[in-house]
């Protein structure tokens, strides 16, 4: 997180020169839970997470794309894909296809060896994306839905690419 999220809500909170005393009550903590939030030392719930989002007037989908590296008006990207966790330890999982939760708003599982992830974008109606090899799905509105979606559009990046050679 120490160059995801958590970087990136420090520049935002920097950017509109508030302090972080005057956003801790937002944050629903003190300064120093908010601080090592920031600097990556220390996770955070969800409900904390989108009440310092609220505060920013920021949602959720942008966070995530901007730490992402993504643009806001994205639908498939062949950028760079690294995404931040935001709560809890990287998990790799055991076989094809299994689906680890890496923390509330992140899944991740492996598609012909390589790494896809899935994340909820928006908490106000469900919302999710599958994120593969620098390629985005987007529109998704149920988490099962997504994982089912997930073979096929790993399959359609694949050829895309092998198209492409």
């Amino acid at each position: 997180m120490k160059d995801g999220v958590g970087k990136l809500l420090r520049e935002i909170r920097e950017s509109k020169k508030l302090t972080l005393e005057e956003v801790a009550d937002a944050f629903g903590s003190d300064s120093g839970n908010l601080s090592r939030f920031e600097t990556g030392n220390q996770g955070t719930t969800i409900q904390k997470f989108e009440n310092l989002l609220a505060a920013y007037g920021i949602p959720l989908r942008e966070v995530l794309r901007k730490a992402a590296g993504l643009a806001s008006n994205a639908t498939i990207t062949t950028s760079p894909f690294r995404f931040p966790l935001l709560v809890g330890e990287r998990r790799s999982p055991l076989q094809n296809h299994e689906w680890i939760e890496i923390n509330p708003v992140m899944w991740t599982a492996i598609f012909a060896g390589q790494e896809m992830r899935l994340v909820r974008t928006s908490f106000e109606s469900p919302e999710f994306e599958l994120h593969f090899m620098g390629y985005l799905s987007a529109g998704h509105t149920e988490l099962i839905g997504a994982q089912k979606a997930a073979p096929s559009f790993a399959r359609d990046v694949l050829a895309y690419l092998a198209n492409s050679i």
